[in-house]
C-alpha cells in the first residue's frame, strides 16, 4: 500500500510541479518586468479568476475523481454517461460565469477594487481564462479517477515546454493583459493535451444514450455536488473578499503584490499535499464501494504521515531562508519575508484539513464540509475585519484563522463520528 500511494504521489507531483512551476515562473517574470502596482493588479485579477474558478471546478473536481473511480469499480458501461454529464455542467456553469463577467467586469472593478480602469479590459480577457482552467481542472480530476498519473506528469512536462517561453513574451510585450493572456493559453494546451488521452482511454466505451440520460445523470451530480458549489462558494468568497478588504484599506496594490509573492511559495506546500490527498479520495473510494475499512485506515494513516512530515520539512526551510526567497522578486519584497513564515506554518494545517476533507467526502458527510467552511470564513474575515493594519501581514494571520478553525473542527468531526478510520 504504501509503495502504490509513493508511486501514484510521485508521478502525480511531477505533473503538477511542472505546471505549478510555469505559473511560478509567470509570477516570477510578471513581477521582475512588471510596476508593483501592476502586479498586484495581475495577482488580483488572477486570484479573483481563481475564486470563481475555484467554486466550479472545485466541487467538479473533487466529485468527478469520486464518481469515476467508483464507477470504474462498479459499472463500466455507466462510465461515458458521466464523463458527458460532467463535461455538460461544467460547461453551462462556466458559460453563465463567463456571460456575469463580461457584462459586469466594469462594475467589479469599480466597486471593489478603487476604480483601476485598466482591469476592465483585464477582466475582459479573464473570461477566457476562467473557461481554460476549468476544463483543464475537470479533465486533471477525471484522469486521477483513472490513476493515470504517468501520463499526466508527461502531458505537464510537453505543455510547459511550449508555453513558457511564450508567457515571457506575451509579458513582455502586452504588460498585464499579456500575462493573463498567457495563462489563458497555458490551461488551453493543459485541456487540449490531457483530453485528447481522455479520449484514448474511453472510446471504445462510447455508446449512445438518450438527452433525458445526460440530463437525469447531470441532476444526480449537482444534488450530490450542491454543499459542496456552496462550501467553495463560500471559502472562495471569503478569501477573495479578505484581498479586496486588504487593497482597499492600503490604499493600493502593493502590499496584496507581497502577499501573493509568499503566496507562491505557500502553493508549493500546497501542490504537494494535493498530490497526495487526490490519491487518497480516489483510493478511498474504491475502498469506500468495496467496504474495505482496513484498507481505509492505511490509507489515511500514510497519507497523514507523508503529508505532516513534508510540510513541516518545507515551513521549516522556507521560513529560514524567507528574506533569501522573497529576495528574487526585489528588495521591496523581501522586507516583509514574514508573511512567508507565517504562510508557511498554515500548511500544516492545511495539510490536516486537506485529507479530513477527502475523508468526510468519501463518506457522503458534505453538509458537515459546508458546515465547517462557513465557520471557519468567519473566522478568516473577522480576522482581517478587526485585526488588520493594511500591511500584508494582516491577511497571512487571516489565513492562519480559516486553517487553524478548519482543521480544529475536521478533527473533533472525524474522532467523533468515525473513529474507526481515526
Amino acid at each position: 500500500m504504501l509503495k502504490k500511494i509513493l508511486n501514484h504521489s510521485f508521478w502525480l507531483l511531477i505533473g503538477n510541479s511542472i505546471g505549478r512551476l510555469a505559473m511560478f515562473l509567470t509570477s516570477i517574470f510578471a513581477a521582475r518586468i512588471l510596476p508593483q502596482e501592476v502586479f498586484g493588479q495581475f495577482t488580483t485579477v488572477r486570484s479573483t479568476i481563481s475564486m470563481i474558478e475555484g467554486i466550479l471546478s472545485g466541487a467538479l473536481m473533487s466529485t468527478a475523481t469520486k464518481q469515476v473511480a467508483e464507477t470504474i469499480h462498479h459499472d463500466q458501461n455507466k462510465l461515458f454517461l458521466l464523463l458527458c454529464s460532467l463535461f455538460f455542467i461544467n460547461v453551462m456553469i462556466a458559460i453563465g460565469i463567463i456571460l456575469f463577467l463580461v457584462f459586469f467586469s466594469e462594475w467589479i472593478v469599480n466597486t471593489f477594487f478603487i476604480a483601476s480602469s485598466e482591469m476592465v479590459i483585464a477582466f475582459y480577457i479573464g473570461s477566457i481564462l476562467l473557461l481554460t482552467t476549468t476544463l483543464s481542472s475537470l479533465t486533471q480530476s477525471i484522469l486521477i479517477g483513472f490513476e493515470e498519473f504517468k501520463k499526466m506528469a508527461y502531458i505537464g512536462i510537453a505543455v510547459s515546454t511550449l508555453a513558457i517561453p511564450l508567457i515571457f513574451v506575451l509579458i513582455y510585450y502586452y504588460g498585464l493583459n499579456g500575462a493573463i493572456i498567457g495563462v489563458a493559453i497555458y490551461y488551453l494546451f493543459d485541456f487540449i493535451f490531457k483530453f485528447a488521452f481522455l479520449y484514448s482511454i474511453v472510446q471504445d466505451k462510447k455508446m449512445s444514450f438518450p438527452f433525458s440520460h445526460l440530463l437525469d445523470e447531470s441532476k444526480r451530480i449537482i444534488s450530490f455536488s450542491f454543499p459542496l458549489f456552496l462550501s467553495i462558494g463560500v471559502n472562495s468568497f471569503a478569501f477573495w473578499y479578505a484581498r479586496v478588504i486588504a487593497i482597499n484599506d492600503a490604499k493600493g496594490f502593493t502590499h496584496i503584490a507581497i502577499f501573493d509573492a509568499s503566496f507562491q511559495w505557500f502553493s508549493i506546500i500546497m501542490l504537494i499535499v494535493g498530490a497526495t490527498t487526490s490519491i487518497a479520495l480516489s483510493m478511498l473510494s474504491k475502498m469506500q464501494a468495496s467496504g474495505n475499512t482496513q484498507e481505509q485506515k492505511s490509507i489515511i494513516a500514510i497519507n497523514l504521515a507523508i503529508n505532516l512530515g513534508i510540510a513541516s520539512f518545507l515551513a521549516i526551510i522556507f521560513s529560514l531562508f524567507s528574506y533569501e526567497i522573497m529576495s528574487i522578486y526585489g528588495k521591496d519584497y523581501a522586507v516583509h519575508s514574514n508573511v512567508l513564515v507565517i504562510l508557511s506554518f498554515v500548511t500544516i494545517l492545511l495539510t490536516i484539513s486537506s485529507l479530513l476533507n477527502k475523508v468526510i467526502l468519501v463518506k457522503g458527510n458534505v453538509w458537515m464540509i459546508f458546515f465547517n467552511t462557513f465557520i471557519s470564513s468567519l473566522a478568516l474575515l473577522g480576522s482581517i475585519t478587526f485585526f488588520n493594519d493594511g500591511h500584508a501581514e494582516s491577511l497571512a494571520y487571516s489565513f492562519l484563522a480559516f486553517y487553524g478553525v478548519n482543521a480544529l473542527m475536521y478533527a473533533f468531526y472525524v474522532i467523533r463520528l468515525n473513529k474507526e478510520l481515526v
